[in-house]
């Protein structure tokens, strides 16, 4: 340790209100807040867009066996259609989530090298959620390798095309698509020199000796209940049935959605000429089928809604309640630790479940409405595997469009929603590490489930 550090750790407290190394969570940019909220839509988003395909993968070797009768080829067709969208957009998603874990870094490390600047105590060590973002041995690693791949094939497609014998005016735009893929690598690229220098400051300011003994404070998640991170027991249970109740209503919701439709295709047959909106009458019994069928839709969609609203409520109140027992215990110098459980979820920035889960079914629609209008307009009448689709699925043009337009409404107000919370619990945040300093879930020990989120939004 250097003579301007001193000698003693005791020394060092004169540059801050506690006399031993600890955490401290440093604030950033405004600009850093809006890119975790993005994160926080953009991951469920990508995992909705997975689930996609591997469902539509199943219905494919499902139809392939025929085990789903007559609606084999159509089921067929609707999975090839949408993969084609569905690979594109799992790609581009990656690209954008790589730029934004970029983005993340380099706001973190900015904001903590201003914070030296500005005379941040070489005691305050910055919480491990801040500090595995600016000591990377390799940075922007997920931009620079989504972009780079993107790009790359992208550039394969072009020179493929351009061997072939295709004109420069024909495939120029493809050219142009493969740069601007290849942009945030380039970008990256130009933050590595920045990112290294104010890294070497920083581990100068905040020395190894006292970012261990920082870490000495921290005290492990004991595994004294089902999920091992010490949680009450009495908490825990309310935040499963809000969990529960949540989860209900967005399968409710989706469900009537599909039902509808099937709703549809029946009722107006005239949809596989995509000709007739006429209302037909089928036999008796058929008709009292879908009479029944059209009130449990909408009885499905507004049973989804308020139970979505309950889990809210119940999960809004629960959060409430931990918030004043964690005060009152800040407030009290003679107070008792808290459950360390509760010290560790109000240690990390915690994502909004029912925001994560609109994101992830704004996924899988995304996938299936791009299939749907690909096939009803004939996009792909090419392609020999899947010919002409408007005959089938011409009539469900609208509603696909409809569904790609309040799929990217949900994408957006995830983002929103969890930019709008960012702020929200810093300040708890900020007292409870200083405290009661709880080891990162990544670093509770193997029972451990949750890993630690990122560290730029609030909920």
């Amino acid at each position: 340790m250097s003579t301007a550090q001193g000698s003693s750790f005791a020394e060092f407290g004169r540059f801050g209100n506690t006399a031993e190394p600890h955490w401290r969570v440093y604030p950033v940019s405004v600009f850093g807040e809006l890119v975790n909220a993005a994160l926080h839509a953009v991951k469920p988003f990508r995992a909705g867009i997975w689930g996609s395909l591997l469902l539509l993968i199943a219905l494919g070797l499902l139809a392939d066996e025929g085990l789903l009768g007559d609606l084999g080829d159509d089921v067929t067709k609707l999975a090839l259609a949408s993969a084609v969208p569905g690979v594109g957009l799992v790609l581009v998603v990656w690209v954008v989530a790589g730029f934004l874990s970029g983005l993340q870094q380099l706001l973190t490390s900015r904001a903590l090298a201003r914070a030296i600047v500005d005379g941040a105590s070489m005691i305050a060590v910055p919480h491990p959620s801040q500090a595995e973002l600016v000591d990377d041995e390799r940075p922007f690693r997920s931009a620079r390798v989504s972009s780079g791949v993107f790009g790359g094939l992208w550039l394969l497609i072009a020179l493929g095309m351009t061997f072939s014998g295709y004109d420069l005016d024909e495939i120029w735009p493809i050219y142009a698509f493969a740069g601007i893929a290849a942009l945030p690598m380039v970008i990256a690229m130009t933050w590595l020199p920045g990112y290294f220098d104010r890294q070497r400051v920083m581990r100068a300011h905040w020395t190894e000796r006292v970012r261990d003994a920082a870490a000495q404070r921290a005290v492990p998640v004991p595994a004294d209940d089902g999920d091992g991170r010490g949680y009450p027991p009495e908490l825990a249970e309310r935040k499963r049935r809000a969990g529960r109740w949540e989860l209900a209503g967005i399968i409710l919701f989706a469900l009537a959605y599909a039902l509808l439709h099937l709703w549809e295709f029946v009722a107006h047959p005239g949809a596989r000429t995509a000709t007739s909106e006429t209302r037909v009458q089928h036999i008796d019994a058929v008709e009292a089928g879908l009479d029944v069928l059209i009130w449990i839709v909408w009885a499905a969609m507004t049973l989804g809604v308020a139970a979505m609203a309950i889990g809210y409520l119940v999960d809004a109140t629960l959060q409430r309640e931990e918030k004043r027992m964690l005060w009152h215990a800040l407030e009290n110098p003679a107070a008792a630790r808290p459950p360390a459980g509760l010290l560790l979820k109000y240690s990390e920035r915690q994502p909004i479940f029912l925001a994560q889960c609109l994101a992830f079914v704004a996924g899988i629609g995304s996938m299936f409405a791009s299939g749907l209008y690909l096939l009803g307009t004939d996009q792909l009448v090419t392609w020999d595997a899947i010919g002409a689709g408007s005959e089938t699925f011409g009539r469900f043009v609208p509603h696909a469009q409809t569904t790609l337009a309040v799929s990217l409404a949900m994408v957006a107000l995830a983002f929103v929603w969890h930019a709008v919370t960012a702020g929200r619990g810093a300040e708890l945040r900020s007292q409870v590490v200083l405290r009661w300093p709880v080891k990162p879930a990544a670093e509770a020990g193997p029972s451990s489930k949750k890993l630690p989120d990122n560290f730029l939004g609030e909920s």
